[in-house]
């Protein structure tokens, strides 16, 4: 978000925090499933949306703390050509944001490694093939097996459904880690993650 944002209103910040707030409740998906409800609302796949589908989409996603008053402080915010529509890219940069651009870059080598025909889009089975559950903190410990860790990264990108035809793109992706960015610090710590998991 560009800096005229940030001090348009005094309380701009804080309706900002709340979002990230309901992306951290959900866990490291969080931000990813922020996506997937845009898309629900985006009912004409133009990657827009106005102020009422907004405020739907916010509400059904779980930010239930914040007022219309608020919302629409943000919605203006975002609204940069005072056309009454935003971009839904524009609204996910703002819970992205916390992923840095060195971050991006190795998520994107891991993506990169997965999109085995580089036509921009990973299937589950591509994910999988290169998803090395041996380093995982719970098989070490013994707690849980190869196809309990390998089904629980997945079923971050099959839905509720378990639909394994499901094909992943490059920003749901990065959107994944970027909610799993959220709960991790330093960049060692994330680089240390990403390296395990994906041998790269």
């Amino acid at each position: 978000m560009s800096s005229g944002c940030s001090k348009s209103k005094p309380n701009l910040e804080e309706t900002i925090a709340k979002l990230k707030a309901a992306c951290r409740f959900r866990g490291i998906s969080g931000v990813r499933d922020l996506g997937c409800t845009l898309g629900i609302y985006d009912k004409d796949h133009a990657g827009t949306l106005t102020f009422c589908e907004f405020a739907k989409e916010l509400r059904h996603f779980g930010l239930t703390n914040c007022d219309e008053e608020e919302l629409q402080q943000l919605f203006n915010c975002l609204d940069r050509c005072e056309c009454g529509q935003i971009l839904t890219e524009d609204l996910m940069d703002v819970v992205r944001r916390p992923m840095s651009r060195w971050r991006i870059n190795i998520v994107d080598r891991v993506f990169a490694k997965a999109d085995q025909n580089r036509d921009g889009y990973a299937t589950l089975c591509d994910l999988e093939a290169v998803f090395d559950y041996t380093k995982h903190p719970k098989f070490l410990n013994g707690d849980w097996v190869r196809d309990r860790i390998v089904n629980n990264f997945i079923s971050h990108f099959a839905g509720y459904y378990g639909n394994m035809d499901v094909m992943v793109s490059r920003n749901e992706f990065q959107d994944f880690y970027a909610g799993l960015s959220m709960f991790i610090d330093r960049n060692v710590d994330f680089d240390y993650i990403i390296r395990n998991n994906w041998k790269i």
